[in-house]
């Protein structure tokens, strides 16, 4: 009895000083290891969102191409390219082959992702080609006074060599190096069911 006494006293003390702070436009969260604030805009349902992390075959994906440092897209990132790539393929026609495009690769991370992903749900049937300059942003990509702390030569910590050493593991992937808007016409002529664009330079 002296227990659940403590127990109220305590909870009331607690909301007590909670909406005290809450009147200055501050409240108090516990923190939790490996999470952060949510905005309310998510809606009532934020708390029950799912750790995708617990989907075993994109969890696969997405931790090797994070641990390798190989993508700069984390996992909520990557888990959208992974819903489209699943909508992809659940409507294509059986057997069909399934065209991707992704212009701006870096270092291959998301080209891997995409690969091993495909390879698993649809093996045989995606054909995946990878465009970047490999040397990092061009000059003349970036228009003068629209920068945006974009410098030519940015993401250029990486090498045609490498990426494709490192996707070597898949035989459909065609790397193409140079300016997307150069080297379009090396693309097939077909209509691609997935087109990742990850530029970050407008022209």
């Amino acid at each position: 009895m002296f227990n659940l006494l403590i127990i109220k006293i305590r909870r009331l003390l607690f909301s007590l000083v909670f909406r005290f702070i809450k009147k200055f436009g501050y409240i108090i969260i516990k923190e939790r290891k490996g999470f952060r604030y949510i905005p309310s805009y998510y809606g009532k349902s934020k708390g029950k969102m799912r750790d995708i992390r617990k989907d075993a075959l994109f969890a696969d994906a997405a931790n090797f191409v994070i641990s390798s440092k190989r993508t700069m897209l984390h996992y909520d990132r990557l888990y959208y390219l992974y819903q489209a790539l699943r909508n992809v393929i659940n409507r294509s026609e059986h057997n069909s082959p399934i065209y991707i495009v992704e212009a701006g690769v870096y270092r291959g991370g998301a080209s891997y992702f995409l690969a091993y992903l495909g390879d698993k749900l649809a093996p045989g049937r995606v054909r995946i080609f990878s465009v970047d300059t490999f040397t990092g942003h061009d000059k003349q990509d970036i228009p003068k006074g629209l920068e945006g702390g974009q410098v030519p030569g940015g993401l250029s910590d990486t090498s045609y060599n490498d990426v494709k050493e490192y996707l070597l593991p898949f035989s459909f992937v065609q790397i193409i190096q140079g300016r997307i808007q150069e080297r379009a016409y090396e693309l097939p002529v077909v209509l691609f069911d997935m087109v990742h664009l990850d530029v970050d330079l407008f022209e």
